[in-house]
């Protein structure tokens, strides 16, 4: 839309992002002449108090179709195991993005299995980060439900192989 071709990084960090603004990020991300490297969507809050949501669906869309971007950075946003399987298929489809910030969000042992069972598929992810998330210890079958912490590296690495309890 309204963002520079030639612009690399951007960043809107804690501005609640909505449906004008996302229309934005998302046209920038799909369009195969921008050269977006880096995108910074912390802070967004998916489910907001006025009744209006970030819709995950967009950006997943755009990002299925993305050829620049390398990190993606989608901490504190309040991102459950149904946002993430939006943002798990795109990146079954996407083959630039190298880096994924999930931190902070509420994903469950079962968002963490899911992403695990498709990470193969994700070829150009090269580092997910994930701490203080709602990992439960069994899947969702009376587990705690502390929050954990998980960095994964590496094209072989297993998400949940370090798996943490705060």
């Amino acid at each position: 839309e309204n963002l520079p071709h030639q612009l690399e990084e951007l960043r809107i960090f804690g501005n609640k992002c909505r449906a004008r603004g996302l229309a934005a990020v998302t046209g920038a991300l799909a369009d195969k002449s921008r050269n977006l490297k880096i995108l910074d969507l912390s802070y967004q809050h998916v489910a907001a108090d006025d009744g209006e949501e970030f819709d995950v669906q967009w950006l997943a869309d755009a990002l299925s179709r993305n050829t620049t971007l390398k990190t993606l950075d989608l901490d504190n946003d309040s991102l459950d195991d149904g946002h993430l399987t939006h943002i798990v298929a795109a990146l079954t489809k996407n083959r630039t993005l190298e880096e994924l910030m999930l931190n902070h969000n509420k994903i469950t042992g079962t968002g963490v299995a899911m992403l695990a069972a498709k990470f193969g598929q994700m070829k150009g992810l090269k580092k997910i980060s994930m701490y203080s998330n709602v990992f439960d210890e069994d899947n969702g079958t009376g587990g705690t439900g502390a929050a954990a912490k998980t960095t994964t590296t590496g094209k072989n690495a297993n998400p949940t192989a370090r798996t943490t309890q705060h």
